[in-house]
């Protein structure tokens, strides 16, 4: 079937799709973004940029370039004023 690659069984008793939610607020992020991330592979090359980092060469994704305010990126690391999990 088309979407046999997201499965992990070939029964559909314990299966896993590749989605999630994701929110993202700040000047690194554009206010009217109301995109969606392509692959939840591009979270993390997105916290790096946001943090100002340099992005690992093997890591997997891109930066959504559709999600972020390069100005703010180029500013370098915010202060990170609260996380919640």
């Amino acid at each position: 079937t088309a979407n046999a690659h997201r499965n992990f069984s070939k029964t559909n008793a314990l299966t896993h799709h590749e989605t999630g939610i994701f929110f993202a607020k700040g000047p690194s992020i554009h206010e009217e973004a109301d995109e969606e991330l392509e692959d939840l592979f591009d979270v993390a090359p997105l916290i790096y940029a946001v943090l100002g980092e340099k992005i690992p060469d093997d890591l997997r994704g891109s930066v959504p370039e559709n999600l972020v305010n390069e100005t703010e990126i180029e500013k370098g690391s915010p202060e990170i004023e609260q996380i919640d999990i």
